[in-house]
């Protein structure tokens, strides 16, 4: 179901935590260490940026003509850099004392989904382009008063407004949590057996399927519309717990697995 490609070594050190894919097959990978680089098809190193951002989620994200957007923790913004690595503005978001932690922009809906955290809780917020605030999805808003998100890592868009969410609730464990536009949850996803599931990367295709790379096991999960578990789509070779945490599906069925400082690119068939 899903072919590998290409093994492309990105960096020297570090490991690769979160990949953004731009239309032209090139795409921006960042490690533990705060540092993002951009890598064109054949695995060169064209720009590299550091920022201030938590170790381990998903920091960063493309919009149209391929702009990278990433959080800052210590400033608490958004910056936008172009396909150069230039810096183009960057943005100061209503979270008073949260900490954005992780970011997708929806081609879809051309909204920002921002995870947050303060102290124990955590929430999605919803943005527009222009910076006014939406929605805010809390941490206790499910019908049973039960915290929904507990420390938001990855998250994504849906094409019917779902957001999906790689949520940890302890520092070795998480669960796939999806909620519908309105907040509401749908669905919790916490793996297929008793093993450790510890969800990383995520990313849908055009009928609604979710991928989640699990950091623990080292496969992508493939999920149906309902949270139905379809099939192992990559294993990879043993390498450490979580040191499989980046995935990214491009808009040509390309998978982008981070493994240790390589991204190995899969074309899935169905």
């Amino acid at each position: 179901m899903a072919q590998q490609e290409k093994d492309l070594s990105v960096m020297s050190a570090g490991r690769s935590r979160h990949i953004s894919c731009l239309s032209s097959g090139s795409f921006w990978v960042s490690n533990q260490f705060g540092k993002i680089f951009l890598i064109d098809n054949d695995g060169n190193e064209l720009e590299e940026k550091k920022i201030n951002a938590l170790e381990g989620y998903g920091i960063h994200t493309v919009r149209e003509d391929d702009i990278l957007v990433f959080v800052d923790v210590t400033t608490k913004t958004v910056g936008e850099l172009n396909p150069k690595g230039r810096t183009i503005r960057r943005i100061a978001f209503n979270a008073n004392d949260w900490t954005p932690c992780c970011i997708f922009y929806s081609q879809i809906s051309k909204d920002f989904l921002i995870g947050e955290k303060l102290n124990e809780e955590a929430r999605i917020s919803r943005y527009t382009i222009k910076e006014w605030e939406i929605r805010k999805i809390p941490s206790d808003s499910d019908s049973k008063r039960q915290p929904i998100f507990h420390d938001p890592r990855y998250i994504t868009e849906r094409g019917n407004g779902d957001i999906c969410v790689s949520d940890w609730s302890s520092p070795v464990t998480g669960a796939l949590v999806v909620v519908k536009k309105n907040g509401k949850r749908r669905f919790s996803y916490t793996g297929t057996s008793q093993a450790l599931f510890c969800p990383g990367g995520i990313s849908c295709d055009r009928n609604g399927n979710i991928l989640v790379m699990d950091g623990a096991e080292r496969r992508v999960h493939l999920l149906n519309r309902k949270g139905l578990f379809l099939a192992y789509l990559i294993t990879l070779a043993p390498s450490g717990n979580l040191n499989c945490q980046g995935l990214c599906l491009d808009s040509e069925n390309h998978i982008f697995c981070g493994y240790l400082n390589r991204v190995l690119v899969f074309n899935l068939e169905y």
